[in-house]
Parts: C-alpha cells; structure tokens; sequence
C-alpha cells in the first residue's frame, strides 16, 4: 500500500486567505453558479464581469480593485462576431485578455468536459485567467444533463482546474420548467451542481418594478460569506446592449423564487389589462379607470399594452371620437395570461362594491342602456363595447 494514501493532522494543512474575484459573490478556486430565466441577461452580466476582471476595475457595488487579469469564455448561444465581441467592448473589456471558445477550431468533435479540461487549462494559462465563465454548463456535458455522474465529473474537473490555477469558474444555467419554490434546486442539471459550488447566483426579474429590463441579482447559496441583492438593468448603447447596477436590492432569493417575481407589477398589470379586454374591446379610457381600479398605474398599463400587443382603434370623427383598445389575434402572445381565473378578476374589476354600473356597462348586468344623447362629454369617459 502506498505511502502516500493516508490521513494528516491538520496542524500539517498551512493556513490560505480566502479570495475573491467578485467579493463575497464569486470566490477563486471554486465553482459558482448563475442561475436564471432566459431573459434575464445572464450572458451579459457575466460580459460585465469579464470586463471588469480584464480591467482591473472594481466590481459591482464594490470599491477595491484587483490587478488585470484574463479571462476564458467558453459560450454556446451568443455568436462570437455579432454578439459578444460588440458586448464586451462596450464594457469596457480589454480583447487581448479574452480567449473564446470558437466552434470552427472544434469542428471534429464539439468542447465537452471533463474530457477537454486540459484544453481549457491551457488557455486559462497563457492568458493568466482569473475568471473562466461557461455559458450554459449544461450544452457542455459529455453526457446528459439529469446524470450524476456526468455532471460530478465535469464539474470535478472544473473545481481542480480553479483549485490548480487559483481562479473562478462562473456557470450560467437556465432554471428548470418544473418550477418550485426553493431556488437552490431550480438549475438544470443534476442536484450535484450546485452541490459542489461554493456560492450560487439567481437572476430574477425585480418584482419592485414594472420596468421589464430591470432584474435583480441575489444569493441563493454561500458557505464562505454573505452578500446582498443586486439591481441591474439592461440599456442599450450605440445599439449594443450593455449592464447598468443600480444599487442594492431588499428582495431575496426566496422572493424571486416564490410568487413575487413571476407576478410583477408589469406582469399582473398584464393579467388585469387581458381580463379586461378578454371580452370584447374597451374604451381607451375605461382601460386606464379600471385597471387603476385594480391598483395598476397609468405607466403600467401602457408597458403592458406593449406586451400583449393591444391595438388602438378609433371610433368616429371630431369631437365626438373616441379610442377604443382590444386584443390581437397572435395567440402565443395571450396563452400564458388564459390560465388564470379571468372571469373572478374581471368580476372584482368592474363590480365591486354596490354602486350603479359604468355609463355604457349596463349590458354587462343585464340592465337596458342609460339614456345618452351620444355627446362626447369629456367628464365622460365612455363604457364598455358590448361583444359585436
């Protein structure tokens, strides 16, 4: 039996610092996770950081700074030229510093791990890298992304390859459709993951505002330190789309994960908007009384008219003209708001409390309509369209 196959005090292990390449988010020598929807802007949050690592500037709500240093990007999704070449220059990021992964240069057979670490340590070596991001892990697996082992062993290799040379692997993965509410286990790929990780990021859209470019980063898991939430959103500049931090966020994990985020301001403001013209057109300004009825702001009402591509049309000339909004006929575009209970909305909406019906909703209670000289009265805003 070997010598060397046996255990050590540890007053024998020397004691190491711990580090950083994003404070108390991304620690090196370890395997951290982002998870998230598509939508979120994962891929360009971690553009960001590359930029920042191979600049030397400070991370996201951070003042310190580190040394420049390289960084590897091996990327499934984003196409090299057009996508993440103008991204991270945009921010900010030094290209010289920056080796990818270029499907050309693997045509015989596709970048797998953990048969192609070595490949991988290479590059990450002869650019110094202190940052190796994978976009999505999962389209790098040698075998299925639910198998244990396939997914421990790629994961093995990447946790030895930031242990060797004291850098940080960053894992983008899209959340799985099953849902849940815990978000530890919503990454696809086995539970083995996130185990072997030593913190974990979710991306979620910030459930604190209806602006649908708006997300928040948190923390879902960290045995080393603590971190807060992060407000980010997504602005385009000289038509390249870039990260803009906000500041801290009050939302947690569970927040995002729970209910909050999937019902948003700007999407309840989209579930109400639908139940509204679920049953025929409305008036323009019947829209915007009702949803506030609701608790939903002018602002959001017309966000989500965007989202659910309502068309405006209008009714007669003059004075006495009127718009009138109503849904359209891409399917697709409604089939996520039919599964809730639209008639209870609708019901709470437009007859709660005892008063009298709208001018022009008599039809809805089966009343006869209120007598009207058909004026435009501007105090007036109008009622319902009865179904043609």
């Amino acid at each position: 039996m070997s010598s060397d196959r046996r255990l050590v005090p540890l007053n024998d292990i020397p004691e190491e610092r711990l580090d950083w390449v994003w404070p108390n988010r991304i620690p090196r020598k370890a395997v951290t996770t982002l998870d998230g929807d598509p939508g979120q802007a994962k891929s360009t949050v971690a553009y960001d950081l590359i930029a920042r690592v191979t600049g030397g500037r400070p991370m996201p709500n951070c003042t310190g700074s580190s040394p420049p240093a390289g960084a590897v990007l091996i990327g499934a999704e984003d196409g090299l030229g057009n996508t993440v070449r103008p991204r991270l220059q945009a921010a900010g990021a030094d290209l010289r510093k920056v080796y990818v992964y270029d499907r050309r240069q693997f045509a015989d057979r596709p970048l797998v791990f953990p048969d192609d670490i070595g490949v991988v340590e290479d590059a990450a070596r002869e650019v110094g890298a202190g940052l190796v991001v994978i976009d999505p892990f999962t389209a790098f697996l040698s075998g299925p992304a639910n198998s244990e082992r396939a997914v421990r062993a790629a994961v093995g290799s990447l946790v030895g390859l930031a242990e060797r040379l004291d850098l940080g692997v960053l894992l983008l993965r899209h959340l799985s459709k099953g849902g849940g509410s815990n978000p530890l286990y919503r990454g696809l790929g086995s539970i083995g993951v996130v185990a072997a990780a030593r913190s974990a990021l979710l991306a979620a859209p910030d459930p604190n505002a209806d602006d649908p470019f708006q997300h928040v980063l948190t923390q879902v898991k960290t045995n080393l330190s603590a971190a807060p939430g992060l407000v980010y959103r997504t602005v385009k500049r000289d038509g390249v789309v870039t990260v803009e931090w906000l500041g801290e966020s009050p939302s947690t994990a569970g927040d995002l994960t729970g209910g909050r985020a999937a019902h948003s301001l700007l999407r309840e403001g989209a579930y109400v908007l639908y139940s509204l013209l679920a049953d025929g057109p409305v008036w323009a300004a019947d829209v915007y009384k009702l949803a506030a009825r609701g608790g939903v702001a002018r602002r959001t009402v017309e966000r989500a008219k965007a989202l659910l591509r309502v068309r405006s049309r209008k009714d007669g000339s003059g004075r006495g003209s009127r718009w009138y909004w109503e849904l359209g006929d891409d399917d697709r575009v409604h089939r996520p708001f039919k599964d809730r209970d639209l008639e209870e909305l609708m019901d709470r909406l437009l007859y709660d409390g005892d008063g009298p019906p709208l001018p022009g909703d008599e039809w809805k209670r089966g009343l006869p309509p209120a007598d009207t000289d058909g004026a435009d009265d501007p105090s007036d805003d109008g009622g319902l369209l009865p179904p043609q």
